[in-house]
């Protein structure tokens, strides 16, 4: 049996502190359109709020080239589908993939994960915990190793949508909206 590391690209100072804490102004002033995250197979989730930015759509479109050559994804860019999440005390998502149970969903090739928040940092917890994939015989499955990456304030982390994820549970003792875990989820194809 094989274990093959999930595959990452990791970019930190993405967008800028500045504009890391103009998205947290933004995703702070519009509590009031979140979703409620609800509690289900995956875990106590966070809430969202799905957005549409011509400026995140062209970051992640600058980065896009970058990630192909590193992480051997043709994804075409043609499509992004992009939200915000907030992770207060206690969400955490279990894991999964975003390219369905087979991997076969040509909709999410890439995703991406931009964090921002509070500084400091008012939370703990929250790591993104990758899996790594073991082969034989011609399968693939989620291996029992993983990496765990911590929501470093204004880092952009590209994967493949076939690589399971999932969010540790976050601890947020002041209880406010402003001081959960911020990301901006993009799925790419």
């Amino acid at each position: 049996m094989a274990v093959i590391p999930a595959p990452i690209l990791r970019l930190d100072g993405f967008l800028g502190a500045e504009n890391a804490e103009r998205l947290h102004a933004f995703a702070v002033d519009h509590q009031a359109e979140y979703v409620a995250g609800d509690v289900s197979e995956f875990g106590r989730q966070a809430a969202y709020l799905p957005i549409d930015s011509p400026f995140l759509r062209q970051a992640l479109a600058n980065a896009l080239p970058l990630a192909r050559s590193v992480l051997g994804i043709q994804a075409p860019g043609v499509k992004v589908a992009t939200q915000i999440t907030a992770y207060g005390d206690g969400a955490g998502f279990a894991a999964h993939t975003d390219a369905g149970e087979l991997g076969f969903d040509p909709v999410h090739q890439l995703t991406a994960l931009y964090y921002f928040h509070r500084r400091p940092k008012p939370f703990t917890g929250g790591a993104l915990r990758l899996y790594d994939v073991a082969a034989a015989d011609g399968k693939a499955w989620r291996a029992d190793s993983y990496r765990e990456i911590e929501p470093a304030f204004d880092t952009l982390l590209l994967f493949p949508g076939t690589v399971y994820h999932e969010v540790l549970p976050i601890s947020c003792p002041s209880g406010k909206f402003a001081d959960n875990r911020f990301a901006v989820n993009a799925w790419i194809s």
